[in-house]
C-alpha cells in the first residue's frame, strides 16, 4: 500500500494487513542454534528498546535502543552473541521488548 499515513489508516479495516493489537510470537526455532527470530506486531508506531537477558537478569545484548519503528509486523533476530561479539553459552535467555505502550518478555533456549 502506498500513500500517506492518514490514507493508510483510512483503509486499514479494508485491507486488514496492519495488526489490531500488540503481539510477540515465540522465537523460532526454539531451542535454537546458532540464531533465532522473533516476530513483533505493532498496532501503532513506537520507539522501542529490545534486549536479551541471561537467567541472572544481566543484559547481555542490546538489539535496539529507543529505535523508532512504524506500525506493522517486524522481525528481530539474535545470533547468540553478546554486545562484545562473543558467543554466549547454552542456556535460557529472555527477549524483552519495550515501548511506551507495550512491554513483553519471552523465554528462549540456546542449545550449543
Amino acid at each position: 500500500v502506498v500513500g500517506n499515513r492518514e490514507y493508510i489508516h483510512s483503509i486499514k479495516s479494508e485491507l486488514n494487513t496492519l495488526p489490531e493489537q500488540f503481539c510477540i510470537s515465540q522465537n523460532y526455532p526454539n531451542p535454537f542454534n546458532p540464531a533465532t527470530k522473533i516476530t513483533v506486531a505493532l498496532p501503532n508506531e513506537a520507539r522501542v528498546t529490545v534486549d536479551i537477558y541471561n537467567i541472572l537478569g544481566e543484559r547481555i545484548k542490546r538489539i535496539a535502543n529507543n529505535v523508532f519503528i512504524r506500525e506493522g509486523v517486524h522481525e528481530f533476530s539474535w545470533d547468540g552473541k553478546n554486545d562484545h561479539g562473543r558467543s554466549v553459552s547454552s542456556g535460557v535467555y529472555f527477549f524483552t521488548f519495550r515501548s511506551s505502550d507495550f512491554a513483553k518478555t519471552i523465554k528462549m533456549i540456546l542449545q550449543r
